[in-house]
């Protein structure tokens, strides 16, 4: 791999940090609103299905963060 495609490896790495930054902020919205309400509406079907909307949004975090660091590692390699 030459120096080009590492180069753009990692501006690619960075454009996926940012992006899995911005879902993290849409999640941690989420996850506060949804704290904030009381236990009986988080228990009923509505607070159901929030509840797995966050957990779909923080295993897109997670992918996302793990596409970065793979990415980063090839950039870097030699």
């Amino acid at each position: 791999m030459n120096q080009k495609q590492r180069k753009r490896l990692a501006e690619l790495a960075g454009s996926i940090a940012d992006i899995s930054s911005e879902v993290g902020e849409i999640l941690y919205d989420e996850q506060s609103a949804f704290d904030a309400k009381s236990e009986k509406w988080q228990e009923s079907e509505k607070g159901q299905k929030q509840d797995q909307l966050i957990s779909e949004l923080q295993a897109a975090v997670d992918a996302l963060d793990n596409a970065q660091h793979e990415l980063d590692g090839v950039a870097t390699q030699e």
